[in-house]
């Protein structure tokens, strides 16, 4: 008799849509918002050279992001990110990230960010970045239900940045079940 063949479920959690897709740029600074600043109208009105607002679009479990910036090697930038669940819904803050520029090319005259190193994760629960100089730095985090993530840049540390392209893909990597066929 042969072995049965082993599956893995992944009831309810959307299609995977693996590709990257231009979540947003940012070309102008905005401060980090303040406990005041993080009411969805106030988000909303936010200039669209300051802000990404990523909206979900599958029931995947995690989301990605890369950058590709305008800027040189070892150049930095700082970014602050927030989620929002539900409609009209208060914005939390997840946390602070810096980056820096690497040497590997993307589109035009933009590189990719090589790294990313949290200074602090209040609500990203389980981030992870991938980090190798001169490639491409990837930074995911489980969405745990939220729908909205809003991308600031708080400062373009060196003069080079001056903009910031943001990729965001959504994957799966849980499984709720492992059976056999």
């Amino acid at each position: 008799m042969p072995q049965p063949k082993a599956t893995i479920s992944n009831k309810g959690k959307g299609d995977a849509k693996f590709q990257w897709l231009s979540a947003g740029t940012i070309t102008v600074v905005q401060a980090a918002l303040g406990v005041d600043g993080r009411d969805n109208a106030t988000v909303e009105a936010l200039a669209a050279t300051k802000a990404i607002i990523y909206r979900r679009r599958t029931l995947c479990t995690w989301a990605e992001l890369r950058i590709r910036a305008t800027g040189s090697n070892n150049e930095r930038a700082v970014l602050q990110m927030y989620a929002a669940s539900g409609q009209n819904e208060y914005y939390s803050y997840m946390g602070q990230l810096s980056i820096v520029i690497g040497q590997q090319e993307a589109d035009g005259d933009q590189l990719f960010v090589d790294t990313f190193t949290p200074a602090s994760e209040n609500a990203f629960y389980e981030a992870i970045e991938w980090n190798t100089t001169d490639y491409i730095a990837r930074y995911a985090w489980k969405m745990k239900g939220y729908d909205r993530f809003l991308i600031i840049c708080s400062a373009f540390t060196d003069a080079g940045v001056t903009i910031i392209d943001c990729d965001i893909r959504e994957f799966n990597s849980d499984f709720d079940a492992v059976g056999q066929l």
